[in-house]
C-alpha cells in the first residue's frame, strides 16, 4: 500500500536505545516523496479500513518530518 502512495520502507527492526527512556522496542522509518504523499496514504480508505485491525496488533505513534 506505501508504494502506491510512493512511499519506501527505509528502516525496520528492533532498535537500541543508547539514551532516554524505551517506550518501543522497534521502528518503522518511511519516506514518501512530499508532506502531502504521507498524508494522502495515511488518510486513504485503504489505510483507514486498517485502522482497527492496527488498533487491536500495535502500540504505535506516527511522526511526520517536514
Amino acid at each position: 500500500m506505501l508504494k502506491q502512495f510512493g512511499g519506501e520502507t527505509l528502516a525496520s527492526g528492533p532498535w537500541e536505545l543508547i539514551f532516554g527512556d524505551a517506550a518501543y522496542e522497534r521502528a518503522l522509518i518511511v519516506r514518501f516523496p512530499d508532506r502531502n504523499a504521507a498524508l494522502a496514504w495515511y488518510n486513504s480508505p485503504e489505510y483507514q479500513a486498517l485502522l482497527d485491525v492496527r488498533s487491536v496488533a500495535l502500540d504505535c505513534r506516527f511522526r511526520l518530518i517536514s
